[in-house]
């Protein structure tokens, strides 16, 4: 499969920010991380031993003519896939972002 320049910067970023920016952003998670998490989604929504959401999102790309088939999904549409995990005010604190064929439908 041939990469477009515009596809390796944008994982040349996303690795940089990965590897130099999430711990200063996002922190380590710890055993107090999680039950301080767990504290504030009971407080929020009044559900135990939850401390982080899981989602995922199709984003809408013009895919490239090249391998066009990896990016097509059952919905008949050309997505990305943004996964992300929140905590209980919705801050990021991962993330995977990959083409649609990555992930199960």
């Amino acid at each position: 499969m041939i990469e477009s320049t515009t596809f390796l910067i944008i994982k040349d970023f996303c690795a940089t920010i990965k590897n130099h920016l999430k711990l200063l952003v996002i922190g380590a998670l710890t055993m107090n991380s999680i039950r301080r998490m767990a504290y504030e989604f009971e407080k929020l929504q009044g559900i135990l031993y939850v401390f982080e959401i899981v989602n995922g999102s199709h984003i809408l790309i013009i895919a490239s003519l090249i391998n066009l088939t990896s990016y097509y999904c059952q919905k008949g549409l050309y997505p990305t896939l943004l996964h992300n995990v929140v905590d209980a005010k919705c801050k990021f604190w991962d993330y995977d972002f990959k083409w649609a064929n990555c992930y199960h439908d």
